[in-house]
């Protein structure tokens, strides 16, 4: 059975252009493709819902969306590095009991926890930590 795990990225580009390319490519689910990476055995991801739309000038844009396995950290590095996005993601596997982020900045260490709170309370004391997905901590604390 295949474990998904939910990402959330905040990503920008000093060019917005580069975030309607983005936006298109999530759009279509092709992040992949726009990042030149694939991984084996897995389908390109995006969004599977309704489609977002941005103004023409945007130079930062927030989305969710959801990955079987692992978070795309390669998909990541190569945003950032072939075309300098900027990167800042969260991401949660409650069935694997880990989450974690991820950022292009270098003050922001990539960190994964094995564990999941196990308390609303816990949970909260993540808030600032993980404001991303501290409501799917939440969540998982509450009904996991």
């Amino acid at each position: 059975m295949t474990s998904y795990t939910v990402n959330k990225m905040q990503i920008k580009h000093e060019d917005p252009h580069m975030i309607e390319k983005f936006v298109n490519a999530y759009n279509k689910q092709k992040i992949q493709t726009l990042a030149n990476r694939s991984y084996s055995c897995v389908n390109d991801f995006g969004n599977d819902g309704e489609k977002l739309e941005i103004d023409s000038n945007t130079t930062q844009v927030e989305v969710t969306f959801m990955t079987p396995g692992y978070p795309p950290l390669k998909v990541y590095e190569n945003l950032h590095g072939n075309f300098n996005f900027e990167i800042y993601a969260e991401f949660i596997e409650p069935s694997m009991s880990y989450f974690g982020k991820w950022s292009s900045a270098n003050e922001i260490v990539n960190e994964q926890n094995d564990w999941l709170p196990q308390t609303a309370k816990e949970a909260d004391e993540l808030s600032d930590t993980y404001p991303l997905i501290h409501h799917f901590l939440r969540e998982c604390a509450i009904e996991c």
